[in-house]
């Protein structure tokens, strides 16, 4: 399934804040964790820079990580959108 966070936000605006939990959870869960994919290649290529001052790349997967926890751990949206998915069968 092919996800975009504006999907989630006219679900929200669409069917309302309680029948938008899944594609939510989905958002939440899915874009921090890519990013975080996608920057830490980045620290690997740069070695001891790639997690110094002279490079953003610490502080953006410091904030990415940061956000996957602030947000809700990854685990409990893993678990509303599997919860979701099962009830839909």
């Amino acid at each position: 399934m092919r996800l975009d966070g504006a999907e989630a936000a006219r679900a929200m605006d669409v069917l309302g804040n309680r029948e938008a939990p899944r594609l939510v959870s989905m958002v939440k869960a899915m874009v921090p964790e890519r990013v975080c994919q996608i920057i830490r290649p980045g620290i690997q290529i740069h070695g001891a820079t790639g997690v110094s001052q002279w490079t953003p790349l610490a502080g953006m997967y410091t904030s990415q990580r940061t956000l996957r926890i602030a947000d809700g751990p990854d685990e409990v949206h893993h678990m509303v959108v599997g919860r979701a998915e099962l009830s839909r069968h």
